[in-house]
């Protein structure tokens, strides 16, 4: 169910995309991923404030959700999209690449490639966006494809925190 929270967070994680630099929309979707991984590891603890007292890496705390029983599906395109944030972190770049983005794609289930591939099959349809739409995902540009990609992503978390019971 939609609440008028997850329709701000929704707009914001939107907008955070729409950008053309690559560190921003790298760096803003991959605070937006783990805010997801965060509130999915607080459905499921009996203390979040408690939680959130630690101070967790990024990779920690997705090895705290797969702990909690996140599927393991997602352990390695949440590591990947770790890497490519670490990447404009320590290396002196500008441009997301064809082959940071192959690697995250390629780090994604079969499952969830097909999502993928389903998203972008409605997509090239839609009528809303009056741009060129390669037909296929391997021809878009790595900025668009990594969007596809993170977007996929967090619908799945928000999924899996649907799926969790709080115990409070």
């Amino acid at each position: 169910m939609q609440t008028p929270e997850n329709l701000s967070d929704d707009t914001e994680y939107y907008n955070d995309l729409i950008h053309t630099n690559s560190l921003v929309v790298v760096v803003k979707a991959t605070i937006h991923i783990e805010q997801e991984v965060i509130k999915l590891i607080h459905s499921i603890v009996y203390d979040a404030d408690a939680f959130d007292r630690i101070d967790l890496t990024y990779l920690q705390r997705i090895q705290f959700a797969m702990a909690l029983g996140l599927e393991p599906r997602f352990l390695r395109p949440l590591k990947a999209l770790g890497e490519i944030r670490n990447k404009f972190a320590h290396v002196l770049r500008h441009d997301l690449n064809k082959n940071d983005v192959d690697g995250f794609y390629n780090a994604f289930d079969p499952q969830d490639k097909q999502v993928i591939q389903n998203t972008y099959a409605r997509v090239r349809k839609s009528t809303v966006a009056k741009i060129r739409k390669p037909a296929k995902i391997a021809d878009l540009m790595p900025l668009d494809r990594f969007a596809l990609c993170v977007t996929t992503l967090r619908g799945a978390l928000i999924a899996a925190q649907r799926l969790t019971h709080s115990p409070r």
